[in-house]
């Protein structure tokens, strides 16, 4: 049995008395450094740095998400409400003389208009071409779209939206139209990839910031 004494020594005294003239064994019971204050600042800066570059990236990533999806209702509204008017015309006079209407008039170079009939076939195009750009084929009184995506970036196909309508004519037989109103999305990605342009150079300026800030802080 160890004497009193030696039981209650000091734990300091302990790794003194162990130790001896064996430095290997005093290293491995000396309890270990405490970072200086410089190294916790380091360590301090990099954790910030690094939420911040990630809480930047995933908002970046949400926040064009939401503009895409923004941009993208605005013109499917937009492509809707034309079609739309243009099926009010077709009912209240059949598709002749839509080339003189006020809806055709105003469409955007970007933008075509089509009217088909029942069979599907070509009455009415905004611009010279026989191609039907569209299979869609709603009811009357209803609106179907394509060429829609739930990503960050618009797809490379046009946005379409297509209203069913139904003329009746007085001494002809009632018949249905679609019509067409397709778009290029080319602007909504532009504006997509301009703002995370911005957001990327801004980006690194942001980091050096939040660090600075963690440095001076900390």
């Amino acid at each position: 049995l160890l004497p009193r004494a030696a039981m209650t020594r000091p734990a300091a005294s302990r790794w003194r008395h162990c130790g001896g003239d064996n430095g290997g064994v005093r290293a491995l019971l000396s309890p270990p450094r405490p970072l200086s204050w410089s190294g916790v600042r380091r360590q301090s800066t990099l954790v910030a740095v690094a939420v911040v570059g990630v809480a930047l990236v995933a908002g970046t990533s949400l926040l064009l998400t939401l503009l895409h999806s923004s941009l993208n209702d605005a013109l499917r509204e937009s492509l809707t409400t034309r079609a739309a008017q243009v099926a009010r015309t077709i009912e209240d006079g059949g598709p002749h003389g839509l080339e003189r209407s006020e809806e055709v008039a105003q469409l955007p170079p970007e933008q075509e208009l089509q009217v088909l009939d029942e069979a599907g076939e070509l009455v009415f195009s905004s611009r010279r071409t026989q191609t039907v750009l569209t299979g869609l084929r709603p009811a009357p009184g209803q609106w179907l779209s394509e060429g829609e995506s739930a990503g960050v970036l618009p797809p490379d196909e046009p946005l379409t939206v297509a209203v069913g309508a139904r003329s009746e004519q007085l001494g002809s037989p009632a018949r249905r139209y679609v019509v067409a109103v397709t778009s290029s999305q080319s602007a909504l990605r532009h504006a997509i990839v301009s703002t995370g342009t911005m957001i990327a150079v801004a980006m690194p300026f942001l980091l050096v910031l939040a660090g600075a800030a963690t440095w001076w802080l900390t």
